[in-house]
């Protein structure tokens, strides 16, 4: 990726000159980057050409979805035009945030190449509220081996979405004589708040031959009185790994 907006902040930090507000927040803003990053790398490959900070109606539409105009996006972008060390935090920033989401996609492209040895055989594709109000999407996969066992989760937590403490939920079981039977778990994986799908990653190495499940919830929360879900899953993906 050639991180043409970040190259075009650096050569504006050396070369505006008007004061300007700061306007958009910086989670926001960075968020807002690193989305028109993509539109520059989309432009690349499929026009064969790079997009500008010109080209008003692409970039226009990209930022009013994160509820916000082009004017508070060019007052921001000169804000940090004149503060050359907050740009380099975070560009910095924003170029981490962008390798972890190429080396997320390599892992998703991994897995779907070889989706054959995805323990998970139900529903990939949920978006709710549609498909439940408050569903926690449970799961119950039977597997015969010890070893480690992955589970990998992409998904999107809107900013409607109210679910008390979302996070992925997993654990080993097996029936013990108890109600709830012998339960083993996963690290629980938070889920954040964004605009964009993110891969979610737990594993544990299952030692005991007793263990016939891994069970839990791909959207686990604590459940309250007017809580609704607003989320999207686009992939689940639970592997025996090494």
């Amino acid at each position: 990726m050639r991180y043409i907006i970040l190259l075009s902040l650096l050569l504006c930090a050396f070369s505006c000159k008007k004061k300007t507000n700061y306007t958009i927040p910086k989670d926001k803003f960075k968020e807002i980057l690193i989305k028109l990053e993509l539109v520059d790398s989309y432009y690349n490959i499929n026009f064969n050409r790079l997009s500008s900070l010109k080209d008003t109606n692409y970039y226009n539409e990209a930022i009013a979805k994160y509820g916000y105009s082009r004017a508070s996006f060019d007052s921001t972008f000169n804000y940090y035009s004149r503060n050359p060390k907050k740009f380099e935090a975070l560009s910095d920033e924003i170029i981490n945030d962008i390798q972890k989401m190429e080396q997320e996609l390599y892992v998703l492209n991994s897995f779907e190449s070889d989706s054959a040895s995805n323990l998970y055989k139900g529903k990939q594709r949920w978006k709710l509220p549609r498909d439940g109000m408050v569903t926690k999407i449970p799961f119950s996969i039977a597997i015969k081996d010890t070893g480690n066992y992955n589970i990998n989760v992409r998904l999107k937590l809107l900013p409607d979405d109210n679910g008390e403490d979302p996070r992925l939920t997993a654990w080993f079981w097996y029936k013990d004589g108890t109600k709830e039977g012998h339960r083993e778990f996963f690290p629980e994986i938070p889920y954040k708040k964004t605009t964009e799908l993110t891969l979610y990653k737990t594993f544990k190495r299952s030692k005991n031959k007793k263990n016939a499940f891994i069970k839990g919830w791909i959207l686990n929360y604590d459940y309250r009185k007017g809580a609704y879900r607003f989320a999207e899953v686009k992939n689940i993906y639970i592997k025996k790994g090494d």
